[in-house]
């Protein structure tokens, strides 16, 4: 399959999830009299100082990462966003509009109940009450901050000609998707194997989802990538028989560990 080939039949999401921080950087000024001790500019910086319980912001980014991860599932970074086999966008929108509503639902809670958890912290930190009022953004500003958006598109060569100079870049980021796709897949094979199965006797049905999740990633790009990938000299890499036994205990572990990145590879 030609790169232009599986362009056409691309397409690509770009996820924009903006928090505010819920700090402000710290000038000397803030620290009053104190800030005759601290060390020159030029060797040392001060820090942010926290406006609010920064745990409260915990739920706008678990809604951010939950997105994250439904794209990384079932998509390929690409582009500074995520490539995906066209007949998998409506159900990843619906999942991305789900998101985006709960994201936009704690959002406006948040700044519902700003005024009261800045007041929280306060009661928190007397000494800094002064600091902490002066430092204070507008409500509106904050709501402002806090913005969960997508673009879903598909990208095409800029020249009629394939082989046009200015087509090559796009073209080779095109044919590395392949790669991409199989670092992906180690790299979580390998983080799976890390927390659930490593220094394991046994394990139980919930250490085998990661693996399903895999496969499931694997077969859904299939046709846009694995087509490509399976005909790639990357494929050769897991196409050897695995070797275990022999060896000192820490290599039969690295083999064992290398074997399981293998068959995630290959599973799908």
């Amino acid at each position: 399959m030609s790169n232009v080939a599986i362009l056409d039949k691309t397409v690509c999401i770009l996820l924009c999830v903006h928090l505010w921080s819920g700090r402000r950087r710290l000038s000397a000024e803030d620290l009053g009299p104190q800030a005759r001790n601290l060390p020159p500019a030029d060797l040392a910086s001060l820090g942010s100082l926290k406006l609010c319980d920064p745990n409260q912001l915990t739920r706008l980014n678990s809604i951010k990462h939950a997105a994250e991860r439904d794209l990384e599932k079932r998509c390929v970074r690409f582009l500074g966003g995520y490539a995906t086999e066209e007949t998998q966008v409506s159900s990843l929108v619906s999942r991305l509009q789900a998101h985006q509503a709960r994201f936009e639902q704690q959002a406006q809670a948040f700044v519902d109940r700003l005024h009261t958890e800045i007041e929280a912290w306060i009661a928190q930190h007397p000494p800094w009450a002064g600091v902490i009022r002066k430092a204070l953004p507008d409500p509106a500003y904050v709501r402002g901050r806090l913005q969960f958006a997508y673009q879903v598109f598909r990208v095409g060569v800029a020249a009629d000609d394939h082989q046009a100079e200015v087509n090559q870049g796009l073209l080779e980021a095109t044919g590395g998707l392949s790669g991409q796709l199989f670092r992906e897949i180690e790299q979580e094979a390998r983080t799976t194997w890390e927390k659930s199965f490593q220094g394991r006797v046994a394990v139980g049905q919930k250490a085998l989802r990661p693996i399903f999740s895999l496969q499931q990633k694997l077969q859904e790009l299939q046709s846009s990538t694995l087509a490509r990938v399976r005909s790639s000299n990357a494929s050769t890499r897991y196409s050897r028989p695995c070797r275990v036994a022999g060896g000192s205990k820490a290599t039969t572990a690295r083999r064992w560990r290398d074997c399981f990145i293998c068959f995630a590879v290959r599973s799908g």
